[in-house]
């Protein structure tokens, strides 16, 4: 692995077979933000960076991407934080399935 420059959405476009040059229909934007963000992500959150490249497959064996590393802007963490606290504040019971990686990058 290797530091590099880059963010998951220009890694995404590729695996979605967009052009980096052209704008991504609406329903490809929307794709792309469930992609990075999640179902109650915002198309105005900046895309993740990529911290580390890595020329190795995430998961050999599955249709599957590279194992690149990317951390979310401060702004962006912020905003999921606040996001996830409030689906806490409103459930009722809740449940957390956590393995590795959920306290250190895996």
């Amino acid at each position: 692995p290797k530091s590099s420059k880059g963010t998951l959405r220009e890694d995404l476009m590729v695996d979605f077979g967009l052009s980096p040059s052209t704008a991504p229909s609406q329903k490809a934007e929307k794709a792309l933000t469930r992609a990075m963000h999640g179902r109650l992500g915002d198309q105005a959150w900046d895309a993740p960076v990529k911290v580390v490249h890595c020329d190795m497959e995430a998961r050999p064996g599955y249709a599957t991407r590279k194992a690149h590393e990317y951390n979310d802007t401060p702004q962006v963490l912020r905003a999921k934080v606040r996001v996830l606290a409030d689906m806490i504040r409103r459930s009722r019971a809740m449940a957390a399935y956590t393995g590795a990686g959920i306290s250190t990058a895996s």
